[in-house]
């Protein structure tokens, strides 16, 4: 399947949270912009809804698209346990990966319980430098532990 994170979320998450998310990745995103694509139809953009970025040329692979509502819920896997839905991003630890762990570690902070995120990457795969980056910063993300998030990796459509 190669290198990818996932996350379960609400299909609709809070309009206050999603303002605190986007002014905090904001905040980040002039330590990667140059590894976000800012000129094809994958180009970076956020707004009061979603994010939506890929790497830039050769280091671009799968488009991160977050939304803030998910509006067709009926194409979306959902989590048998809760009203949470499926999506994910593969990056193949393509440079703008960090860009991603740093959103997905952002949204922990802000939506909390609305989001189960899992990875096939661990620390040292660069969830240290999104961690690094976002405590500087934002002075939260050191204790995101993305081993306790993943407590059952993904296995074909499913957490196990």
């Amino acid at each position: 399947m190669g290198y990818t994170h996932y996350w379960y979320k609400e299909p609709i998450l809070s309009q206050k949270s999603w303002f605190d998310f986007a002014n905090d990745f904001v905040k980040v995103l002039p330590h990667f912009y140059k590894e976000l694509d800012s000129t094809t139809d994958q180009k970076f953009y956020i707004n009061s809804d979603e994010l939506f970025l890929n790497g830039v040329g050769e280091n671009s692979h799968e488009t991160f698209h977050f939304p803030r509502i998910i509006k067709v819920i009926q194409d979306y896997a959902k989590d048998d346990n809760s009203t949470k839905v499926f999506a994910c991003c593969k990056t193949a630890r393509k440079p703008y990966d960090i860009a991603v762990c740093c959103a997905l570690i952002i949204a922990k902070k802000h939506f909390g319980a609305d989001i189960k995120v899992s990875s096939d990457g661990e620390d040292e795969d660069g969830w240290d430098k999104a961690k690094e980056l976002c405590q500087d910063i934002l002075k939260y993300g050191e204790t995101f532990d993305i081993s306790y998030e993943t407590q059952n990796k993904y296995n074909g459509g499913q957490f196990i």
